[in-house]
């Protein structure tokens, strides 16, 4: 199967930097119990006490590594226009998985200022749901790319920075 560049990102791959210090820390603690593991069986050799140790170590061994995939776990979501696909790829680090479902109908992209005054740039399908694409400080930046998003996939553009005063653009 040849590998095809998507056209378009809906949703960047992000992680907060509390969520990577938890997973920093399972993982240390994994490593810690593992070592412990390890160094019972070098002392005592494979005696039925050290294997018995070791297993109780082996739970959490495996929660801890658990959870340390979980915290470090990234989504993106791309979408194929040519073969229109909706792409959610999964990453650990330099890991990836990709799972591929038909597009949902999509229908408009918005921009609209937040409360932090970020200009934030959705995807809208099914009627109110709808993917974060990207935040903006400067309102050009955001409509720049609203309008490339929007004529790649064909669908119509809102302005909606000011409230109770939306209106439609052309892309």
């Amino acid at each position: 199967m040849e590998k095809s560049e998507f056209e378009l990102v809906v949703s960047p791959g992000r992680q907060s930097i509390f969520f990577v210090a938890l997973a920093a820390i399972f993982f240390t603690c994994m490593l810690f119990h593992l070592y412990g593991a390890g160094s019972i069986f070098y002392e005592f050799g494979l005696t039925d006490q050290s294997l018995i140790y070791a297993l109780r170590r082996s739970e959490v061994i495996v929660l801890c590594f658990v959870f340390g995939i979980r915290f470090s776990m990234v989504k993106e979501v791309l979408i194929d226009v040519d073969t229109d696909l909706l792409v959610s790829r999964y990453r650990v680090g330099p890991f990836s998985r990709d799972f591929r479902s038909k597009c949902p109908h999509l229908e408009y992209i918005s921009v609209f200022r937040t409360k932090r005054d970020m200009f934030e740039v959705n995807l809208w399908y099914r009627k109110n749901r709808h993917y974060k694409m990207y935040e903006f400080e400067e309102a050009e930046k955001a409509f720049a790319f609203a309008r490339i998003a929007a004529t790649k996939l064909k669908i119509d553009l809102l302005d909606a920075t000011v409230a109770n005063n939306s209106k439609w653009l052309d892309t």
